[in-house]
């Protein structure tokens, strides 16, 4: 699942005291994709939905992933393995497309000892990432807002430039080469062009960009958790 924006261009969902960790460069050596877990609601959902290991038990997701927590019950998958959570803190989308998540211990120990830091400063147009789902970790870019309508470019100023190939609402996007966390997905951008084929009119969906919730913003609303 990704959230849509609409008109012709549509924005998709892309489906305790507590410090967070100080922004931050990881080691190159660490394993982005050892970081990423599956979120699943109880019922679970019919779209695969994502998450970031954050350490020490939390996870951090797309909002609209785990949904309204005391409704949905949300769990971290593992290794096949659906782990109960709770919830910490919930955001929504659009505007605060964030949750975190608390695994009950004990934690599983294909998770033990890892965490995710925080990259400090903001996405940089042209900057590689890559991003990371339990099945795949996948390479990109972050484009210039100028490539969005005006209307756009402040809002989604965070997005790189490939949409339909990279993991959708919750992977993480990272700094290709210091791997430390850039981001969560949140959402899509697509433009619908009205063409005529053949003397028929068709519509066909071109995706434009996919926005994520940038690493400031994660720091802001992880605010004091404990992360490590």
């Amino acid at each position: 699942m990704l959230a849509r924006v609409a008109r012709s261009i549509r924005v998709a969902m892309l489906g305790v005291a507590v410090t967070a960790p100080a922004a931050a460069e990881t080691s190159p050596a660490i394993d982005v994709k050892a970081l990423a877990v599956n979120v699943q609601r109880t019922p679970a959902q019919t779209w695969p939905g994502y998450g970031i290991y954050l350490g020490n038990g939390f996870v951090v997701t797309a909002a609209h992933v785990a949904g309204h927590g005391i409704l949905t019950q949300p769990q971290v998958v593992v290794a096949g393995r659906a782990l109960p959570t709770s919830i910490v803190k919930e955001g929504s989308y659009p505007d605060n497309d964030l949750t975190v998540l608390k695994i009950a211990d004990p934690v599983p120990p294909e998770l033990a000892g890892l965490h995710a830091a925080i990259c400090a400063g903001a996405p940089q147009p042209g900057e590689a990432v890559v991003v990371a789902t339990p099945e795949k970790v996948t390479t990109s870019a972050i484009i210039a807002p100028e490539v969005l309508p005006p209307d756009m470019r402040v809002k989604f100023a965070a997005s790189i430039r490939d949409v339909y190939s990279t993991g959708n609402s919750g992977s993480g996007v990272f700094d290709a080469d210091r791997h430390c966390l850039l981001g969560i997905m949140s959402s899509k951008i697509e433009q619908h062009l009205r063409l005529i084929v053949n003397g028929e009119h068709v519509v066909r969906t071109v995706g434009l960009a996919k926005h994520f919730v940038p690493s400031q913003a994660i720091q802001t609303f992880l605010g004091d958790l404990q992360i490590q």
